[in-house]
């Protein structure tokens, strides 16, 4: 082995850790944010699981393996290895939350092409959740 290819190694190697250390920060983030998600019904929790679980998968088999094995969060990575994308429970409940927040935006606002809006944002998010969930043909796990 040459100097060159020494060198070369090293930097590699700092390179791979610094990667490791980014991975590993924007992983806790996303929890950290998913559990924000999880508490305010505008800002999503899934996408930030899937998120975090992808990062620890590069860089933390520790944390990776308590996110599958999270009581709460590991349902959602599971199912989403497995194709499930939103389970019939969870899409239940979900759309609950979005019609109540859509009504209750409603009702605040007194401009009926916001009302349209909100009908039209409505419906185009349950369309799509409707096709990621069980209901659509997605098998149980």
């Amino acid at each position: 082995m040459n100097i060159s290819t020494k060198k070369q190694s090293k930097s590699d190697n700092a390179q791979s850790a610094t990667k490791k250390i980014a991975l590993n920060l924007l992983g806790g983030l996303c929890i950290v944010l998913a559990v924000i998600g999880a508490l305010l019904p505008v800002m999503p929790t899934t996408v930030f699981v899937l998120c975090a679980a992808w990062c620890f998968s590069r860089s933390n088999d520790r944390c990776y393996q308590w996110l599958l094995n999270h009581k709460i969060f590991g349902q959602c990575i599971r199912g989403w290895q497995a194709g499930i994308a939103i389970p019939k429970k969870a899409f239940q409940k979900i759309m609950l939350m979005l019609w109540l927040s859509l009504g209750a935006s409603s009702l605040l606002t007194t401009a009926p092409w916001v009302d349209l809006l909100l009908l039209s944002v409505g419906a185009c998010v349950s369309t799509y959740l409707w096709r990621k969930s069980e209901y659509f043909g997605f098998k149980e796990a």
